[in-house]
């Protein structure tokens, strides 16, 4: 019986391996117009080579450094290829099935709940965790829910996993019971989310965040991770909405701009599809140099805060400023934490001096734990 079950785990292991390098390959493939004019010199495809074949064995493709540098025209040897965080890396910093269980979003407000004077949660009205409802003080009904939400105002409702790119998250405005946005009753909109899922609180922006765009919350994404027992903290990116999109992922249309540790934005914001900004399409802020408001004391709090996700080696915080100058903690994601924009936004490595020893754990047979 342990022969099987060693047998379909490996099965599984490889299974997910093939579908993840596939999955990666087509997007790569989707963006082969947006790179096919980058052509790398002979010395920086040594220095690719040099790297890889001295810490993993072996050569690597040199597309995924040709599509960051195709962004901002800046070449880095230490880029780190995103389908070598999503078939393997991921496996190892962020083992299965914790990561599965600790990404649940209605569950934010559990670890971080004594930081009040650190920092901001989104209020949850109400929650659904496996076609159970739930509030602050326990389980309720779907009676109660709707009666919770009858006359909630502006709110977010969204999936309470696999929230990446924006997906199924949707701003409500609910009076009397009616949706004004979409002019839906609120039990319907309850009936297609189904279960797990979050109805919270809508933030209100600092005004340097809402200036640059006011229609999106704009998060700014920190990722900490963890080597040789430090957490570090990758590129960091600022992520705006645009054309009346309430969300700001890049999937699902927004962009994002460098940020430096200052807070101050990089000169350039692009698109997924490689467009480049000098300033808001919408809103004609200029980026370069624009401050943004507590970026310092964002870099501390994840860095101090990381340990609180137990297990897990790397964590994808999407966080703002609001109104009264409060930080907020929007999410903190890690089945997903994506490295793509933040390099090609920066012109950094996304493990930075730690490049080396990142590529080296890849070679680490023990992929799910």
């Amino acid at each position: 019986m342990k022969i099987i079950k060693n047998f379909i785990k490996k099965l599984y292991i490889r299974y997910i391996f093939i579908k993840g390098c596939q999955r990666e390959t087509k997007d790569l493939k989707k963006r082969k117009k947006q790179f096919s004019n980058i052509n790398l010199t002979e010395e920086q495809i040594k220095s690719v080579d040099e790297l890889w074949l001295k810490n993993y064995g072996k050569k690597i493709s040199k597309e995924w450094h040709r599509l960051y540098t195709s962004y901002n025209g800046q070449f880095n040897e230490k880029y780190f290829p995103e389908i070598f965080l999503t078939t393997n890396l991921l496996n190892k910093l962020n083992p299965s099935p914790a990561r599965n269980y600790l990404d649940d979003k209605s569950l934010l407000s559990a670890y971080l709940y004594d930081l009040e004077d650190e920092c901001r949660i989104p209020k949850n009205y109400v929650y659904n965790c496996n076609d159970y409802f739930y509030d602050k003080n326990g389980i309720i009904t779907l009676k109660k829910t709707i009666e919770i939400l009858y006359n909630i105002g502006e709110s977010v409702i969204k999936p309470s996993s696999d929230t990446s790119s924006g997906k199924n998250v949707r701003i409500l405005n609910v009076e009397n019971g009616i949706d004004s946005i979409s002019n839906e009753h609120i039990e319907e909109i309850l009936k297609k989310y189904g279960k797990n899922f979050v109805v919270q609180e809508k933030i209100k922006p600092h005004k340097d965040f809402a200036k640059l765009y006011p229609t999106a919350i704009n998060t700014v994404r920190i990722n900490s991770y963890i080597c040789d027992g430090k957490v570090y903290i990758a590129p960091i990116a600022l992520r705006l909405g645009r054309n009346n999109s309430y969300v700001d992922n890049s999937h699902a249309g927004g962009i994002a701009v460098g940020v430096t540790s200052e807070g101050k934005l990089m000169k350039y914001a692009f698109s997924q599809d490689g467009e480049k900004f000098d300033k808001h399409p919408n809103t004609n802020i200029v980026f370069e140099n624009y401050q943004l408001p507590k970026i310092k004391e964002m870099i501390e709090f994840t860095k101090k805060n990381h340990y609180r996700f137990l297990h897990m080696g790397i964590v994808a915080w999407d966080l703002t400023v609001d109104e009264n100058n409060n930080i907020v903690v929007i999410e903190a994601n890690i089945t997903a934490p994506s490295l793509w924009f933040p390099q090609y936004c920066t012109g950094e490595a996304f493990f930075g001096e730690n490049t080396e020893k990142m590529i080296k754990m890849l070679n680490n047979k023990q992929d799910f734990k």
